[in-house]
């Protein structure tokens, strides 16, 4: 996979976890079910980065082994 691909897939998954993360905060927030919190967007979408850049790990450590 070229470096450009997998930059835009990482972009991609960014902004697809931070609209569905904004979501239901909004959502929380309009309904008044719950706490609407940016730290909770913030931890989150962290957290969504944490995990495609260790499925990306996995993934590399997958393909060298195989080598």
């Amino acid at each position: 996979m070229s470096g450009f691909t997998r930059i835009r897939r990482k972009y991609v998954t960014s902004v697809v976890c931070l609209a569905i993360i904004v979501g239901i905060e909004a959502l929380q927030f309009i309904t008044m079910l719950g706490y609407f919190d940016v730290d909770d967007i913030i931890l989150n979408f962290v957290g969504c980065l944490i995990g495609t850049s260790m499925y990306d790990l996995v993934r590399y450590i997958k393909i060298r082994v195989q080598l």
